[in-house]
């Protein structure tokens, strides 16, 4: 019988010859590789003649397999910026991966006469996700605001002088009654006679004491104000306003002597910024007008030169003194729109307005003038 001649292929399996039958070749077996996915094996298995698998059979699975990954990982990354109002955001960043990642890969080459190898690759990947989380915080701004107070105005005090009388129509709804104590700073008595009605109380400017006519026996004066002595310091302050009636003597002296006089003097021209202690202070021929106007009178108890000083005004305050005298001389309580003869009776009376008069006990300093002009130049229209 003839034999079959055993040849070998390509691949070092050896195969059989001719069937002598048939004059075929004997059927092989058709390997079935069954691969999801495709994993390119590089096995160079060797058949002996013993059909042994030569266990080089380590199919080099190039570790990369072409996984066809329908991976979708499900990241839930849940950003909630916690924004303090430092600017320092909390950021809570939960990734969840779910991959379910795990292709097995099964390579089945059966070789005749027997030699059936599974090759199970199962790579595990681990997916490591890192999102980074771009927080953009919207941060509301608190803005700290330093209000800018607004000054309230309030009466001058000054530190030099304390006030220690203060006659002010804006403390009235009415001309005083006589023997009233003034509703203002001082515990001195008012003696008002006002038989004919020459002098009434007028809400304008924030309150006046008016007189419209020149009834000598209206008078109105305070006593125990004494400030005669040269060595006594104080400053009187004034507003006051002519109305072009009848000129004569606005501020006195309550006593014959010293002889004082502050505001309006009528002596033929009615002339105003009047200042008299003892002598003139300054100018005596100043023609009256009838707007309002302050007038402040000080002496600093000294007797020496430029110990009396001056200040007038009206719509701007003093920048400087009006005038200086270098004496002292004072008074003993004051009386308004006429000048004393006596208890019952007065002499040069005036026609106007006076809105307040107010002494202190010592000599107002320039700035203590300026500030007292703030307070009161506004009420007087200014």
């Amino acid at each position: 019988m003839a034999k079959g001649i055993i040849l070998f292929d390509s691949d070092g399996f050896k195969a059989p010859g001719i069937d002598p039958r048939t004059g075929n070749y004997p059927p092989q077996a058709v390997p079935n590789p069954s691969s999801t996915p495709t994993p390119t094996p590089t096995q160079t298995p060797t058949l002996t003649a013993t059909q042994t698998v030569t266990a080089t059979t380590t199919p080099t699975l190039t570790a990369s397999p072409t996984l066809t990954s329908t991976q979708t990982p499900t990241l839930t990354a849940t950003t909630t910026p916690t924004l303090t109002a430092t600017t320092t955001p909390t950021l809570t960043a939960s990734s969840t991966l779910t991959p379910t990642v795990t292709p097995t890969l099964t390579s089945t080459r059966t070789v005749t006469p027997t030699p059936t190898q599974t090759l199970t690759s199962t790579p595990t990947l681990t997916a490591t996700n890192t999102p980074t989380l771009t927080s953009t915080p919207t941060l509301t701004a608190t803005t700290t605001l330093t209000p800018t107070p607004t000054p309230t105005s309030t009466s001058a005090a000054p530190t030099s002088a304390s006030l220690v009388f203060d006659l002010d129509a804006a403390n009235y709804s009415a001309m005083p009654s006589n023997g009233s104590t003034i509703a203002g700073t001082g515990a001195y008595a008012i003696t008002m006679t006002n038989a004919g009605s020459s002098m009434a109380w007028n809400s304008a400017n924030g309150g006046v004491f008016r007189k419209s006519t020149t009834g000598t026996s209206d008078m109105f004066f305070v006593s125990g104000l004494n400030y005669s002595t040269s060595t006594q310091p104080w400053t009187v302050f004034m507003a006051y306003k002519w109305d072009g009636g009848t000129g004569g003597r606005l501020l006195n002296a309550n006593t014959a002597s010293p002889d004082f006089l502050m505001g309006l003097w009528g002596s033929g021209t009615t002339t105003m910024n009047i200042a008299f202690n003892g002598a003139f202070v300054g100018s005596s021929s100043t023609a009256a007008d009838t707007a309002w106007h302050f007038i402040w009178m000080s002496n600093n108890g000294l007797n020496t030169t430029n110990s009396t000083k001056v200040y007038i005004a009206t719509t701007t305050a003093p920048a400087t003194t009006h005038a200086t005298r270098s004496a002292s001389a004072g008074f003993n309580g004051l009386r308004l729109f006429g000048r004393f003869v006596n208890s019952t009776s007065s002499t040069e009376p005036v026609t106007g307005d006076v809105a307040f008069v107010k002494v202190y006990n010592g000599e107002l300093t320039l700035a203590e003038i300026q500030a007292s002009h703030a307070t009161y130049k506004t009420r007087m229209g200014y």
